[in-house]
């Protein structure tokens, strides 16, 4: 056999080679050319194909213009205008070095572009293996999907799960969000992302989240953060271990270790179990939960503390921004709670008897006297009756009726008719849901619906008659006060109903009200097992119910209040504060005031409704409205725990001055009995409690009982220090992209395969 057969042989057998399946039908490698023949390079045979180069291996084909195929090495090298493809991936490249042992294609290019349906990618330097599918590049990268683009210095690019796993300066950006950090995976089909890294997340709305590690969603739009979890929005920071934010709704479901601080209203709120509603400004916390209300700069004992099974905030919605200024000021006149003034309570020819507890003098009455009627001419009852239902406390109705109203606004189920209402026509309004004249029989005959319906404008008709009437007492001469509960001290309340004067009507009665909501202001409601402490005053009730818009609080379901060694408890209890200081608390329902003079023995105060007046957060005077019963233990020396006689009074009305938070002196007006035994000699009969009195030490909380939190220190400063991504990896790679078309030293490409080249042996 002459040499040129030998040579022909060989070549024979080595493509033969080629062609024969293992037994595992895999095929070895496949390639095809224009033009092939052997060359030796150093001590190594190889095989030199032109033109049109294919190779097939795991399923990938790899194109260029020449290869060199070391054949006991098992690689080869591609180049010119080398094309890798796998499924729907492409690699476009200048050169590419293939090891079929393990797959790997190492490829080469002034930038090496990588495209997969949506997705394209840039990068300097790649390794892609056709055994997992899986691109490694690094020196950077820019990948762009749809609306995303993101970067890094080095990272995987999984075509068969979809996954951009990017490393080392991550950035990503959106539509929706920016992030920043060093680890991420991204799925592109879903574009979705997981991270377990300090990440960064600046949301387009401005809001900021930043955790160590977590994950978004992008079918429900949500961010589950989770390790070291904050939030932060332009009036809000939010903590906790795990927070899933909805970016679409702007809304948060928090877990674990929660604190929320709101700046502008100055409350923190605890809990381990919290939902945030951003748009509505709305905070619900439950387990373990507490608020804090602070002041800016402030003391300690002007912190106040409140705790709850379920604690409710959510912003004040002010009824006057949608009423003429007339209105308004008619409006929240009529909301204010008043009753007739203490003038007419205490005034006139009237019988007076005065104790002095403290065996000090009493003041003469009448400059004292008048000065009580101007500092609690407001929010009196306009008859003496009050009722949570009883129509005839037409001001306390009113309110109630608002509470009421504001619930329902809460739950976005009946629009809020004081908001809807003029009161320059309520008559009309009246007529309009005046449904009192339907019939029986016709009741009968309506649907559910209708019926509900029916019912509905039955309540907006009762709440505009009790309107009405309470307005119309305004206009037959009425009482009319000028109130601000943010720089007014009580004792300016002016009693202006015989002062027309001064500017006002007579007609009217009307002033503007400076006590207009704002944005700061808000409503705090605790519901089930509720606590306050500050350090003057604590409490304990069913239901709390806070609002900063009149510096009002409302305690509901047997509250009990301490004030130093003062025990006041009523079935309800609403409370006033100037400058976040009490200066009023009204007491409805069986109101009692004790005090302990000696072990087992208490000084009791009770009446109908009782109005506790302070000053720098502790009594000085007592108001009995009604029903006067006093059972009052006199010392024998002020502060000398030395009992020496029990005194039992009751009047219609009484006025009680204290000194250094104790009973100092108590005056009785109209129907006045009295009686007085001495210490020994008290009667068998002698009641030595007032009915429902009972002295309940044990339940007076203690700071630690309705706050155990620790404070974290705000990090809104530290926040806006971090520095958004500059995309300078998609910066660089842009530049270099139009100065490499711009030397034609590479070019953008998209070529496919063509499908005939497919048709390989082995090849679907």
């Amino acid at each position: 056999m002459n040499s040129t057969t030998k040579i022909f042989v060989i070549v024979f057998l080595v493509f033969f080679a080629q062609f024969v399946l293992r037994a595992d039908d895999k095929v070895k490698v496949d390639y095809t050319s224009d033009l092939s023949y052997m060359v030796k390079i150093d001590d190594a045979t190889v095989m030199k194909l032109v033109g049109n180069v294919y190779f097939y291996h795991n399923g990938a084909i790899i194109n260029c213009d020449t290869a060199y195929y070391f054949l006991k090495a098992n690689k080869f090298e591609g180049l010119g205008n080398v094309i890798i493809n796998q499924d729907s991936m492409y690699v476009y490249g200048d050169r590419v070095t293939y090891v079929k042992d393990d797959g790997s294609a190492r490829v080469f290019a002034p930038l090496i572009k990588v495209v997969d349906s949506t997705t394209v990618m840039y990068t300097r330097n790649l390794i892609y293996n056709t055994n997992t599918s899986v691109g490694e590049y690094f020196g950077g990268a820019t990948v762009d999907h749809k609306s995303n683009t993101l970067e890094s210095q080095k990272g995987f690019y999984d075509s068969k799960r979809s996954l951009v796993m990017l490393r080392d300066s991550v950035a990503i950006i959106n539509d929706d969000y920016i992030i920043k950090t060093d680890s991420v995976d991204f799925y592109l089909n879903t574009e979705e992302l997981d991270y377990e890294c300090r990440s960064y997340i600046w949301r387009s709305n401005g809001d900021f989240l930043q955790s160590d590690k977590g994950k978004y969603i992008k079918s429900i739009e949500m961010f589950q953060c989770e390790e070291n979890s904050y939030a932060m929005t332009k009036e809000q920071e939010l903590w906790a271990d795990s927070i899933k934010y909805y970016t679409k709704i702007d809304e948060a479901i928090l877990n674990r270790n929660i604190q929320i601080l709101d700046t502008v209203k100055k409350i923190i709120a605890f809990g381990d179990y919290g939902q945030y509603w951003k748009n509505q400004k709305n905070i619900l916390m439950t387990q373990k939960p507490s608020v804090l209300n602070y002041t800016q700069n402030e003391e300690k004992s002007d912190t106040i503390y409140y705790s709850s099974d379920t604690l409710f905030i959510r912003p004040f919605i002010p009824v006057s921004q949608l009423k003429p200024l007339d209105s308004v000021a008619k409006e929240q006149s009529a909301l204010i709670a008043m009753d007739k003034s203490m003038e007419t309570r205490f005034g006139g020819e009237i019988n007076e008897d005065r104790i002095s507890i403290k065996g000090r003098e009493a003041i003469a009455s009448e400059d004292v006297l008048q000065e009580s009627m101007k500092i609690d001419s407001l929010e009196q009852n306009i008859l003496p009756a009050d009722s949570l239902t009883n129509t005839s406390n037409v001001a306390d109705s009113t309110i109630n009726d608002l509470a009421v109203d504001i619930a329902d606004n809460m739950a976005n189920t009946v629009v809020d008719t004081l908001a809807n209402t003029v009161v320059d026509n309520v008559a009309d309004s009246v007529k309009v849901y005046d449904v009192t004249k339907i019939s029986d029989e016709e009741i009968e005959l309506m649907t559910k619906i209708e019926y509900k319906f029916y019912k509905k404008k039955l309540r907006e008709h009762r709440k505009l008659v009790r309107k009405e009437k309470y307005l119309q007492w305004l206009r037959d001469g009425g009482m009319a006060v000028v109130v601000d509960t943010v720089s007014t001290d009580s004792s300016d309340i002016k009693n202006l109903s015989n002062q027309p004067s001064d500017g006002i009507k007579a007609s009217d009665n009307f002033v503007e009200i400076d006590n207009i909501a704002d944005s700061s202001d808000y409503i705090i409601r605790g519901f089930s097992n509720s606590k306050i402490f500050r350090n003057d005053v604590q409490l304990v009730c069913d239901t709390v119910i806070s609002e900063t818009v009149d510096s009002t609080t409302t305690f509901i379901g047997t509250p009990i209040m301490w004030n130093a060694n003062n025990q006041i408890t009523a079935v309800r209890i609403r409370s006033y504060s100037q400058n976040k200081e009490l200066y009023r608390s009204r007491l409805f329902g069986n109101p009692i005031l004790a005090q302990e003079i000696v072990e087992k023995q208490y000084s009791q105060l009770g009446g109908k409704t009782m109005d506790i007046m302070y000053r720098n957060n502790s009594i000085y005077r007592l108001y009995i409205n009604l029903d006067a019963d006093a059972l009052i233990y006199k010392e024998s020396e002020p502060s000398s725990k030395v009992i020496e006689s029990l005194i039992h009074a009751t009047s219609v009305n009484a006025i009680v001055d204290f000194d250094s938070m104790e009973i100092s002196t108590v005056r009785f007006f109209t129907d006045i009995k009295t009686i007085t035994y001495p210490v020994d000699k008290i009667a068998d009969d002698q009641i030595l409690e007032l009915p429902n009195f009972k002295w309940q030490p044990e339940r007076r909380p203690a700071k630690s009982d309705v706050f155990d939190r620790t404070i974290r220190e705000s990090y809104r400063s530290d926040a806006l220090k971090v520095t958004q991504p500059i995309f300078d990896i998609t910066s660089s790679i842009e530049n270099d992209k139009k100065e490499f078309i711009k030397n034609r030293t590479w070019r953008d490409r998209s070529e496919l395969i063509p499908p005939s080249k497919k048709r390989f042996v082995g090849f679907d």
